[in-house]
């Protein structure tokens, strides 16, 4: 995850799935597809004002959706984002 001040009164966010975190397009787009839906369960508790990009690690393609909520929250909270 990178962070970067965007001036605005909102935040963004990215979400990046190379072909390292998966080799099929399908598998990619789930790890982002849940990434965006844990960091959108969050939004509300979430600092504004930043631009946050998250990167998905090898290992993602085997959690599950919960499992991906608890990782991404832990990482909010590491940034002091929440």
């Amino acid at each position: 995850m990178r962070i970067a001040e965007n001036n605005l009164k909102a935040s963004r966010f990215a979400f990046v799935a190379s072909l390292k975190a998966a080799k099929k397009a399908f598998l990619r787009n789930q790890i982002r597809r849940r990434l965006r839906e844990a960091v959108r369960a969050n939004l509300p508790k979430i600092k504004t004002g930043l631009d946050v990009v998250f990167f998905a690690r090898p290992g993602l393609k085997t959690k599950t959706s919960q499992e991906i909520a608890e990782i991404t929250g832990r990482l909010l909270k590491k940034a002091k984002l929440v």
